[in-house]
């Protein structure tokens, strides 16, 4: 994902295009993957629980949106803003 040169004018520079590397690999390198059914109080996965909080719905929702977004995005998409 990254190439390093070490020494005086050393630093990191993407090893592929910005074009070609979307936020979900990014997300995925550092391990910030966000988990669909992650309980929002700590509880871990949802998915094994009789009965939800009254946020599981909302924050599943919301967690489907930021993998989506993550997938679709790519960080040119980012370069490329005027914002």
């Amino acid at each position: 994902m990254l190439v390093s040169k070490a020494g005086h004018r050393g630093g990191f520079i993407l090893g592929q295009s910005a074009d070609m590397l979307s936020f979900e690999e990014v997300l995925g390198a550092i391990g910030a993957r966000v988990e669909e059914d992650r309980c929002l109080f700590g509880r871990g996965s949802c998915e094994h629980l009789d009965t939800h909080c009254p946020l599981h719905d909302s924050a599943c929702d919301l967690n489907s949106r930021v993998n989506g977004w993550a997938k679709n995005s790519r960080i040119s998409d980012l370069l490329e803003s005027d914002s």
